[in-house]
């Protein structure tokens, strides 16, 4: 089972995230870190968030996995009797779950939040540059960045973008099919995926202008 984990901090955050990491190649193989963003408190006034996506394999189930990780946030003094949107020392959350090619749980943090979003993207190109396809691909002539060209972007940056656009058209197919034949489920996923993936473009365009 390979597990995408979300870590993040504002609570002597450097300190804090490294040990989440050390912790956590305890618990999972195969460990592969995203780069650290920083992001702005959300809901409450507070220092900036450490974030930053991990991705690592285990026998684990879904709840045997979280409870370990609560018991990381706890050794990092987590409180748990204060508001959602506060400040603290360690959160841990997994926002994808994957068997093999299956995949089993998606969180919506995933679709909600840049800091999950981004590191993740990043996760997913940083594997598939492991492999032997992308090797092959950059020893091939200019016939196969002629579209890189013309959009502009780097084989990294049209990557990142595709696989992610691909992967939440994946999901939002997958839900409109279990949708057309249970009608009273996922009725609103089609439209969901297309409107947010419509914004993230549109954002997008105007970040480029």
């Amino acid at each position: 089972m390979k597990y995408y984990l979300s870590l993040g901090s504002n609570i002597n955050a450097e300190e804090n995230i490294a040990f989440a990491i050390e912790e956590l190649k305890k618990i999972l193989s195969n460990v592969t870190i995203s780069s650290t963003y920083k992001t702005k408190a959300e809901g409450f006034e507070g220092d900036d968030f450490l974030n930053l996506v991990l991705v690592g394999d285990s026998t684990l189930d879904f709840e045997s996995l979280n409870n370990k990780l609560k018991i990381v946030e706890d050794a990092s003094g987590r409180k748990r009797d204060v508001p959602k949107f506060s400040a603290r020392t360690l959160d841990i959350d997994i926002v994808l779950q994957i068997d093999v090619d299956e995949i089993v749980f998606e969180s919506d943090e995933i679709k909600k939040y840049l800091f999950v979003s981004e590191p993740l993207k990043e996760l997913i190109w940083i594997l598939v540059k492991q492999t032997s396809c992308y090797t092959w691909i950059m020893k091939k002539g200019s016939f196969l960045t002629k579209h890189l060209r013309a959009i502009d972007k780097s084989y990294f940056e049209h990557l990142k973008d595709a696989l992610y656009y691909g992967f939440r058209l994946l999901i939002g197919g997958i839900g409109a099919i279990l949708h057309a034949i249970f009608p009273f489920i996922l009725t609103t996923i089609a439209s969901d995926t297309i409107n947010d993936l419509h914004k993230m473009n549109i954002n997008r365009l105007s970040s480029d202008d």
